[in-house]
C-alpha cells in the first residue's frame, strides 16, 4: 500500500510549485480538490493526496524543463 501524502507535504508542494510557476511567468490555476480546499477551508484538504494545477498545454515543455 502507498503511504498517503501528508497535509503538510501537500501544502509545501503547493507553495513551492506556485512560486516556481509564478517566477517563471507561467499562467496557472489550482483546480479540483485543491481549489475546493482553498475556497472552503482556506487550506489544502486534510485527506487529499495531491495538488491539482492547470496550465496551458503549450507550456508543458517549459514546465518539464523547470521542474
Amino acid at each position: 500500500m502507498i503511504k498517503p501524502v501528508s497535509k503538510e507535504t501537500n501544502k509545501r508542494n503547493l507553495i513551492e510549485v506556485s512560486r516556481i510557476l509564478h517566477e517563471s511567468e507561467i499562467d496557472y490555476s489550482v483546480f479540483y480538490g485543491t481549489a475546493l480546499g482553498i475556497q472552503r477551508e482556506r487550506d489544502v484538504l486534510s485527506h487529499d493526496d495531491d495538488i491539482d494545477f492547470i496550465v496551458h498545454s503549450g507550456e508543458i515543455n517549459k514546465i518539464a524543463d523547470i521542474l
